[in-house]
């Protein structure tokens, strides 16, 4: 049972999870500043920027639960003192789209 749930979990695209958000607004050039910032400061941490119209998003870390996102976030709270700790959505790396051949063997 707990492979049949693993291998189910695996045709999902996404799960949920965790990341600190270091920056959330409308300025384009602070949004990529910021990751400019985080990069020399913290290089470890590799940051992303998101745009959901009209706000970039800046954040650092895709963790399965919130006490994982904790080191970081303290780390990152000595420079950047707006960071939080939000629930986000992450595309599964071992996502495999089922295809109608794929589906078939499954039966």
């Amino acid at each position: 049972k707990l492979r049949k749930n693993y291998e189910k979990a695996k045709s999902e695209p996404y799960y949920s999870g965790f990341t600190v958000l270091v920056y959330s607004g409308i300025d384009r050039n602070e949004a990529f500043q910021t990751k400019d910032d985080l990069s020399t400061l913290f290089p470890e941490l590799n940051p992303e920027i998101q745009y959901q119209q009209p706000r970039y998003l800046v954040k650092v870390g895709s963790y399965g639960f919130k006490v994982e996102a904790q080191p970081a976030y303290y780390q990152l709270k000595t420079q950047f003192p707006a960071a939080r700790i939000i629930q986000d959505r992450f595309l599964r790396k071992e996502y495999t789209p089922s295809s109608p051949a794929n589906a078939q063997g499954q039966n």
